[in-house]
């Protein structure tokens, strides 16, 4: 039985290798009826290095079959493609920070291509909400799920953002604030219907409270 030979088409000078199941499956089938097995059962083959390059984005036909955009190693990135994506991101980090941290490094390319304009944002830019606040509510969080690498970066970054030593010991009380009162509440089984209407009633007092 001949090994099957995928379907490389053109697309905009870009070569496409179309791979669908039934071709893989009967790849596997050709590679073991010749690749030499550990009992030795098999005939020799030559070994081809067959190397793909980078992989452009994926498409998918009209069979929901998977088209990669394969792209020569000779060939630099064109603006769009991921990795030149990617290589602008680490850039953007780097310049930001001065190294590029390894806990970012070592998550997918397309998980830090999205993620990192949204952390950039939301932690070092203006925003609805103030940086210091952001901060104070991220380490109230953090503390609440025991998480040290969060308790260090929000304390960090609510500092950078001109959080104060009394501000930071005001919060440290605060983290507990929304638990504790959960806790109680919840071990006595209060009834859900009375304390919306009670919370209802206690924001009515205080409405009228500040209109004196």
């Amino acid at each position: 039985m001949m090994a099957p030979t995928p379907e490389v088409v053109e697309t905009n000078g870009c070569p496409i290798l179309h791979i669908n199941l039934p071709y893989l499956f009967r790849l596997f089938y050709c590679f073991s009826q010749q690749c030499p097995s550990s009992s030795g059962r098999g005939l020799p083959r030559h070994h081809v290095a067959f190397k793909i390059g980078r992989l452009r984005g994926n498409q998918l036909n009209e069979y929901g079959e998977t088209r990669h955009r394969v792209i020569c190693k000779s060939e630099k990135y064109r603006p769009g493609d991921e990795m030149g994506d990617y290589e602008d991101t680490l850039k953007d980090i780097e310049e930001t920070f001065g190294i590029v941290p390894g806990f970012m490094k070592a998550l997918p390319q397309e998980v830090l291509i999205h993620d990192w304009p949204l952390w950039k944002k939301y932690s070092l830019e203006h925003t609805a909400i103030p940086g210091k606040y952001r901060e104070l509510g991220g380490l109230a969080v953090a503390a609440n799920i025991k998480c040290p690498y969060c308790q260090l970066m929000h304390t960090a970054m609510a500092q950078f953002h001109g959080a104060t030593q009394e501000e930071l010991a005001e919060e440290y009380y605060l983290a507990s604030l929304t638990t504790r009162w959960s806790a109680m509440i919840h071990a006595q089984n209060y009834d859900w219907d009375t304390f919306a209407k009670e919370a209802e009633q206690m924001g009515e007092g205080l409405q009228k409270r500040a209109r004196k």
